[in-house]
């Protein structure tokens, strides 16, 4: 995972999280996650081709367009930083007091964020997830992001990611209003 490559100034400015790292490998993760889906796309064409206009055929071609567009929503917003307005003392303290649970480590620690991860275990389809919380003055900025293999950020996950930020910031209001 990508633990300590990431552009604090230009995250906050784009509001999603920057990872410092090559332009290569920011246009492969991209491209090679479209290619396969349009290879999806491509092969239900084919079937329409060869099979003729049959119910199987056209509704897998539907179903093979909304998988790339819902992939390529997902490839476009895996990074967005989710706000909370917290409190300026104790949004740290809020935030390791929920997770003093020990089911996420925390790689990085500085003032200005925090990373905690979560690795790969046998009930999970990614391999690993990535919570970085960003502390600005007033508010706090969430992101996770789950990741497949090779350190390669998946967009399959974007539904559970944003349960995980959801929940995250429904324990920080609980504690917060207590």
């Amino acid at each position: 995972m990508i633990y300590e490559k990431i552009d604090f100034e230009k995250s906050i400015n784009k509001g999603k999280v920057i990872f410092k790292e090559h332009i290569f490998y920011k246009v492969f993760d991209f491209f090679i996650t479209l290619f396969f889906i349009a290879i999806v796309v491509f092969s239900s064409i084919m079937n329409i081709i060869k099979n003729g206009y049959s119910i199987f055929s056209i509704s897998l071609f539907i179903l093979s367009i909304i998988l790339f567009f819902l992939t390529l929503y997902s490839l476009l917003n895996n990074s967005k930083l989710k706000a909370f307005n917290g409190i300026y003392e104790n949004n740290r303290k809020l935030v390791f007091d929920i997770f003093s649970d020990g089911e996420w480590t925390v790689i990085k620690n500085n003032s200005k964020y925090v990373i905690l991860s979560k690795g790969y275990n046998w009930y999970s389809w990614d391999f690993g997830k990535q919570i970085t919380i960003f502390f600005l003055d007033d508010k706090i900025l969430i992101n996770c992001t789950s990741f497949g293999r090779g350190n390669t950020k998946s967009p399959f996950h974007w539904f559970a990611n944003r349960r995980i930020e959801n929940k995250l910031i429904t324990k920080l209001e609980f504690k917060l209003n207590k």
